[in-house]
């Protein structure tokens, strides 16, 4: 009994240290950081609940176990789906690819933008009648938009300025397609090509089909593997709030 309270309260310790580093140190990984706190706090309660007695204390233990174990299975088939849906389709010559905002640290693109980025580039090269569409307005520790820093890195990486045209009012995914299509329906309206993150794949295509906007979707893939787990297990509760919103 004293051991198994011993290894419970040592992997709870584990994941408050692991939780803060993920929420205090690292940029974007809070949301999985909680995660691994709220496990660590559920390991505490079963160390300290151990050889105790009382029936309601029991009863208890057994509700939290079958509710942790309801949220571990979620989280892990969303993730899946997540994943299986991450690869994107197969590119083809669209008139326009809309490039949805990632996240600045001031003026400098994330990682994650980068990643699209890059792919916008690969993208526009293969098929240069193409024109990005570069959305995403100016977040919380932002000094810019992220429109502005996309078509200043597409520039510098060789992308004409005349093949950019800048989208600086959407703060959020399906704000990003809302406006970008405004622009394209403006402009006698096209073929279209959405390029985002590979764990960002599902979403954005159910976001589009609710819309009625027909696209191909581009996948970006994440450079580093941690974290394109991350995203994709944040995902998983981003489609839950999606859906309850009512924009998929």
């Amino acid at each position: 009994m004293n051991n198994m309270k011993k290894i419970l309260t040592l992997f709870a310790a584990l994941c408050f240290c692991v939780s803060f580093v993920f929420i205090f140190c690292l940029v974007g990984y809070s949301f999985t950081g909680f995660l691994i706190f709220i496990l660590g706090a559920f390991l505490i309660y079963l160390a300290l609940s151990i050889g105790i007695k009382r029936r309601s204390l029991i009863i208890l233990r057994r509700v939290i176990v079958v509710l942790a174990v309801l949220g571990i299975g979620f989280t892990a088939v969303m993730t899946g789906i997540v994943v299986r849906e991450a690869s994107g389709d197969a590119p083809s010559a669209c008139d326009y690819i809309i490039v949805l905002g990632a996240g600045l640290d001031k003026e400098t693109p994330s990682l994650t933008l980068v990643d699209r980025l890059n792919r916008t580039i690969e993208y526009m090269n293969e098929y240069p009648a193409s024109i990005a569409i570069v959305s995403g307005s100016q977040g919380s520790g932002e000094t810019i938009t992220e429109a502005l820093a996309m078509e200043r890195y597409l520039i510098s990486r060789g992308i004409p300025k005349d093949r950019i045209i800048k989208e600086e009012k959407a703060t959020d995914t399906n704000e990003n397609l809302i406006y970008s299509r405004e622009i394209i329906d403006s402009r006698g309206g096209g073929s279209t090509a959405i390029v985002s993150s590979d764990y960002h794949i599902f979403r954005t295509r159910l976001l589009a089909k609710k819309q009625g906007l027909s696209a191909v979707m581009l996948s970006a893939k994440s450079s580093l593997p941690v974290l394109r787990i991350n995203y994709a297990v944040r995902e998983g509760f981003a489609l839950v709030k999606a859906k309850l919103l009512g924009n998929i």
